[in-house]
C-alpha cells in the first residue's frame, strides 16, 4: 500500500500491484511535482503555470496509477491511464471506485508508442515513467505529437534514469522547460506547442 500525498483524498491508501512488477513514483517525487504545479513556481526565469485543477491528466506507463490518482485527488477533471498490463488498469479502477470517482477516469490497455487516441480527450498534462533504458519516453512523446493527442501548451513530464538521452524528442513540438533530479531519477518538463 502507498498513500496519496495531497488534495481531497490525502492519506487514502492505494492498493498497488506487486512492487517487483511496478516502480511507483516515490512520495517525495510526487510532492515535488505537484508542489511545483500548485504554486506556479518560477524556474530558470520561466513561469511554470500549469495548474492541475480541471486538467485532463494522462498517466502513461501507469503501473500503480499513483500519479493519475494524485492528480484526481488534486482536482483534475479527467484522468486517462495507459498501460500494457490490463490487470494494472483493473486495480486502478478498483482504487478509484472505492473513492466514488470511477466516472472521472478512462483506461486504455496498449503500447503508448503506438496509440492513436481514438475516443480519448486531449491531454493538458502528461506524466510518464516508462521502463528505463529503452528510449520509450522519446518515442511516446513523439507519438503523442504525431497523433495530435495533446492540447496546445500541454505540459509533459517524463521520469527517466539520470543519464537518459532525450535528444530524439521532436524539437519542433516540444520545448524543454527544465530538468530536476531526485534520488536516482531525472524529471524532464516539456511544453508542447501545436505545429502551425
Amino acid at each position: 500500500m502507498i498513500k496519496i500525498t495531497g488534495g481531497q483524498y490525502k492519506g487514502r491508501n492505494v492498493d498497488v500491484p506487486d512492487q517487483n512488477m511496478v516502480r511507483p513514483t516515490s512520495s517525495r517525487g510526487r510532492e515535488l511535482i505537484f508542489n511545483l504545479l500548485a504554486h506556479n513556481a518560477q524556474i530558470n526565469n520561466l513561469d511554470l503555470s500549469f495548474p492541475v485543477e480541471n486538467a485532463v491528466f494522462w498517466d502513461i506507463y501507469s503501473g500503480s496509477g499513483i500519479m493519475g490518482l494524485e492528480a484526481l485527488s488534486r482536482g483534475a477533471r479527467q484522468i486517462v491511464f495507459i498501460d500494457q498490463e490490463k490487470h494494472f488498469l483493473k486495480k486502478i479502477e478498483t482504487n478509484a471506485a472505492k473513492w466514488g470517482a470511477p466516472t472521472l477516469l478512462k483506461t486504455l490497455a496498449g503500447d503508448a508508442t503506438k496509440i492513436s487516441g481514438t475516443g480519448l480527450p486531449k491531454a493538458s498534462h502528461v506524466f510518464m515513467d516508462p521502463p528505463y533504458k529503452k528510449d520509450l519516453a522519446c518515442l511516446t512523446l513523439n507519438n503523442l505529437a504525431q497523433n495530435c493527442l495533446l492540447e496546445d501548451r500541454a505540459l509533459c513530464i517524463c521520469e527517466t534514469e539520470k543519464n537518459a538521452d532525450m535528444s530524439s524528442v521532436d524539437q519542433e513540438c516540444y520545448q524543454l522547460l527544465f530538468t530536476k533530479d531526485y534520488a536516482s531519477s531525472r524529471l524532464w518538463f516539456f511544453a508542447y506547442t501545436k505545429p502551425e
